[in-house]
């Protein structure tokens, strides 16, 4: 008989309850628990599952509920608290797991990191890689021969063609199109409805039809 893996989801926000929603199709999977960054404006439940206390008790989490295995429940707008809470919680020898839901598809040849995501009529193409703690999300269609990679969300109903190379910790917004054999870099930023036609620099935000950059995170772009 196989065992089950006791997870606790880090975070207790909307995207959280999305994980619940995905992860209770596994019969193999055990949600003991949420942490929370602030437990104190939370409930001590949600979707009746125990919230555990705040980031501090990852060090004590397998005492509180025998956890083995976390996965990061926080959005798209808290990467850096996503990274932060992933390098905390390897150090402390925990595994990760990945969460899929059965409608989604992955065609053959898919390569998913641990601790990724993927949502509800999400199609990933073949040959494709997706990196560690990255969100595929509802209804969007990455063709073949992508490489997706660390940290990274790929909205709802965007459109990555094929060839498409994506660095880490960067989102591409709802609906956005990305043409095939386009580079995005890290740390950047697609706007929501974009249409990408041309590669992304390391940490630009472009938007509009087609995208265009609109600012720059600090440290990028060119200097004064």
């Amino acid at each position: 008989m196989e065992q089950v893996t006791k997870v606790v989801i880090l975070g207790a926000g909307p995207h959280a309850g999305v994980l619940v929603d995905i992860l209770r199709h596994d019969p193999l999977v055990d949600i003991v628990g949420f942490t929370d960054i602030e437990p104190s404006r939370t409930t001590p439940e949600f979707h009746r599952i125990p919230i555990l206390g705040d980031d501090r008790v990852l060090a004590d989490l397998r005492e509180i509920s025998s956890a083995d295995a976390l996965i990061v429940g926080l959005g798209w707008e808290l990467l850096e608290k996503r990274r932060a809470l992933v390098e905390h919680g390897t150090i402390l020898g925990y595994k990760w797991v990945r969460a899929i839901h059965p409608k989604s598809i992955l065609t053959t040849n898919v390569f998913l990191g641990e601790g990724t995501a993927v949502m509800a009529g999400a199609v990933v193409g073949p040959y494709s890689v997706i990196g560690k703690h990255s969100v595929v999300n509802t209804s969007c269609s990455i063709d073949h021969d992508a490489k997706i990679e660390d940290n990274v969300f790929v909205g709802p109903g965007a459109v990555l063609g094929g060839n498409v190379t994506v660095g880490s910790d960067t989102v591409i917004g709802l609906g956005a199109n990305v043409f095939d054999g386009i580079t995005i870099g890290s740390n950047a930023t697609v706007g929501a409805g974009a249409l990408v036609n041309k590669n992304v620099p390391d940490g630009a935000t472009v938007v509009g039809v087609p995208a265009k950059v609109l600012r720059w995170k600090d440290g990028y772009g060119k200097k004064p």
